[in-house]
């Protein structure tokens, strides 16, 4: 078995349930999130991330034939996987998600 995938341990990656889309979607969220590129909400005095669906095609055209839902499972994925957190925040007329990283991905930094 290869050792790491994006970075990752793969034996953690598999003992989490997490897919070779899950892992993609998590190392964007490391990489994108530490630079700014996304909106950050204040809740409990925690930063989350907004989740946005456009910006993940945008940097990742690989899964533009995932739909909004089907990507928004891949975050909650990484939820159950313990990795990420998940705030629902509702308005008016929408609901917003976001995400923040719980400290446990450190558990599958390979290196």
């Amino acid at each position: 078995m290869k050792s790491t995938i994006l970075g990752f341990d793969q034996e953690g990656l598999v003992n989490r349930n997490m897919t070779i889309e899950s892992s993609l979607i998590l190392k964007w969220f490391i990489d994108y999130s530490s630079i700014g590129y996304l909106t950050v909400i204040r809740s409990n005095n925690e930063e989350y991330s907004l989740f946005d669906y456009e910006k993940i095609i945008e940097s990742l055209p690989i899964l533009k034939s995932l739909t909004e839902n089907e990507i928004l499972n891949l975050f909650d994925n990484l939820v159950e996987a313990q990795v990420m957190e998940k705030i629902i925040i509702k308005k008016k007329r929408f609901i917003d998600f976001g995400f923040k990283l719980s400290g446990e991905h450190y558990d599958l930094m390979y290196g």
